[in-house]
């Protein structure tokens, strides 16, 4: 199983604000470069914890319709930057199959 999730970065109010459009997490920094990274953690953390208590229904929660609306205006104006892209397999537990991850980052410009 295959599962990709994308994952838009802002500045707003002078601090960056990272959210995963699939899910709905959001995280916020200082600093732009430590969000991808974050991100990754955190979808990492819950899709390995809903798989490990059999509630797959619990990954998907998807982020504000405005934040999805920014990425498409900004990836049409040429205005988002793809900053990171990772794979990552993870398992939760002998009897789940592996999950293969891929998270997309970017940089959405105001």
């Amino acid at each position: 199983m295959e599962l990709t999730f994308n994952v838009v970065i802002e500045e707003r109010e002078g601090a960056f604000v990272a959210t995963c459009l699939e899910m709905g997490l959001v995280a916020t920094s200082d600093k732009r470069e430590e969000l991808p990274a974050t991100m990754e953690k955190l979808v990492i953390r819950q899709v390995t914890f809903a798989l490990e208590n059999e509630n797959f229904q619990d990954i998907f929660h998807p982020a504000d319709p405005k934040v999805w609306k920014r990425l498409e205006a900004a990836l049409m104006a040429e205005k988002a930057e793809k900053i990171r892209t990772t794979e990552e397999k993870i398992t939760a537990g002998t009897w789940a199959p592996a999950v293969a991850l891929k998270q997309t980052a970017y940089a959405v410009a105001s």
